[in-house]
């Protein structure tokens, strides 16, 4: 029995310097672990920030493209527009902007011009009705004399 109580013996001693090793091997790694976490924190912190800038830069990027190529194409589109709208207005004979502008601009003076003529007018009446008036006047006095 002594060879089996010494066999045991062995491999109990064997366990429990295996477990010792393991146990020493575990506080080793937490140690290490606990002193390389910090830096690989910071490490991958700052590979983080470094991914969201250039991320962000990225997406402002396409943005700001998205949004350009968008307003060329609406100007295009506008364009396109437009000049349908013309020949459509052209072919119906419906004058463009820049004519109907030239022609309220001829509306507006031959306006003023009519203003000016109805003054004219009204002067020319007062003119003559005073004239009348004044000729009645001639008259009435010519006939009183004539009557004594």
């Amino acid at each position: 029995m002594t060879k089996r109580n010494s066999a045991e013996e062995k491999l109990a001693q064997f366990l429990s310097d295996s477990a010792q090793q393991v146990w020493s091997a575990g506080l080793g790694a937490l140690h290490v672990a606990e002193k390389e976490g910090s830096k690989i924190f910071e490490t991958l912190s700052k590979l983080g920030e470094t991914l969201e800038t250039n991320t962000r830069r990225t997406a402002e990027t396409a943005a700001s493209q998205t949004t350009r190529a968008s307003k060329e194409t609406i100007d295009k589109l506008e364009a396109m527009f437009e000049a349908r709208v013309a020949r459509v207005m052209a072919s119906m004979d419906i004058p463009d902007a820049k004519t109907v502008e030239a022609l309220q601009g001829q509306v507006d003076g031959l306006a003023a011009r009519v203003i000016e003529l109805q003054e004219q007018l009204d002067a020319t009446r007062r003119q003559l009705k005073a004239m009348k008036k004044k000729k009645s006047k001639k008259k009435a006095k010519k006939k009183t004399k004539g009557k004594k």
